[in-house]
C-alpha cells in the first residue's frame, strides 16, 4: 500500500509540472515595445495587414431571346407523301379544313420560341378573320360529350380563335366555329430540327385520361373535315369515315423578288 501511495503521488506531481505554466519565448519577452525597451530589447516587427481585394463579378449568362418564325403549313401523309398546304380558307362552318396544292392561298402562321420554351405555343395567322380571331386553335365539336381527348366521340375543329393561357385545359371563349364551345390555343409543339408542328391537347386532371395526351391530326375526307383526336382509330371505329392522319411542317414563305 506505501509502495501505492507513493507511485500515486509521483504521478500526481507530473501531472501537476505539466500542467504549470510554460513560459516559453513569448512570455518571457514582453508584447509591447514600452516593456521591451525597458529590458534593452529591439521592438516587434511590424504587422502588415493584407488589403482585401473584392472578388470579380460572375458572369451572368443572358436569356437567349425568342426566335421569330414565319411559316406555311404543309401537311403530309405519315410516310412524307405531301397532301397539300393548309389554305387559310374556312369552310362554311367557319373551320379551316381545305387544302391548296401551291402557296398562292395557303395560310401564314407565325410564333416566337427558344430552345427551352418550344411546347404549348400559340400560331397567329393571316386567315380570314383574324382581326377578331387570330390564332390557329382547336374547338370541341358538338359530339364531344367533355373537353377531354381520347373517348372516341371526342374531337375538336381546327378554327380561329382567340388567347388562352399555356396550359390551360379547354376553357369557354370566342371563336370563329361557335361561341359556346369550349377550345384551347396555346396546343402547339415545334421541333426546330425538322420543322414539324404538333398538336397538343390539355385534358382535365380527372380525366381518366393522360393529362397530355398524344393528339392527331385527322383529315375526314367524306366531309371535308380536319380536326384533332386523341385516338383516330377509336374515332374512325366510332364513325366509318373515309380518312388520313396527317402531320403539319412549318415551310418558309416564298419571298417574291
Amino acid at each position: 500500500m506505501r509502495v501505492l501511495l507513493v507511485v500515486l503521488a509521483a504521478a500526481l506531481a507530473i501531472l501537476a509540472r505539466d500542467a504549470s505554466p510554460k513560459f516559453g519565448v513569448r512570455a518571457a519577452h514582453s508584447d509591447t515595445n514600452a516593456k521591451r525597451f525597458a529590458l534593452g530589447m529591439p521592438p516587434l516587427k511590424p504587422k502588415l495587414r493584407r488589403t482585401r481585394v473584392a472578388s470579380a463579378p460572375r458572369a451572368q449568362t443572358s436569356p437567349t431571346p425568342p426566335t421569330q418564325v414565319s411559316c406555311n403549313v404543309l401537311a403530309t401523309f405519315l410516310n412524307g407523301t405531301t397532301f397539300g398546304y393548309l389554305s387559310r380558307s374556312f369552310s362554311t362552318n367557319h373551320t379551316y379544313y381545305a387544302f391548296e396544292p401551291s402557296l398562292d392561298n395557303a395560310l401564314l402562321v407565325s410564333f416566337s420560341y427558344t430552345d427551352d420554351d418550344y411546347h404549348q405555343i400559340s400560331l397567329t395567322t393571316n386567315g380570314p378573320q383574324n382581326q377578331r380571331y387570330p390564332y390557329l386553335g382547336g374547338v370541341l365539336a358538338p359530339e364531344s360529350v367533355d373537353n377531354n381527348l381520347g373517348r372516341p366521340t371526342n374531337y375538336a375543329y381546327l378554327a380561329g380563335t382567340t388567347d388562352t393561357p399555356p396550359g390551360s385545359i379547354a376553357v369557354t371563349g370566342p371563336n370563329t366555329y361557335d361561341n359556346s364551345r369550349p377550345m384551347e390555343t396555346a396546343i402547339w409543339v415545334y421541333g426546330a430540327v425538322d420543322q414539324s408542328l404538333i398538336p397538343q391537347w390539355v385534358n382535365s386532371a380527372n380525366s381518366g385520361y393522360s393529362e397530355t395526351p398524344t393528339t392527331h391530326l385527322v383529315y375526314i375526307s367524306d366531309e371535308e373535315r380536319l380536326v384533332v383526336t386523341g385516338d383516330p382509330l377509336a374515332l374512325l371505329t366510332a364513325h366509318p369515315y373515309t380518312a388520313s392522319i396527317l402531320r403539319f411542317k412549318c415551310v418558309p414563305p416564298v419571298v417574291l423578288v
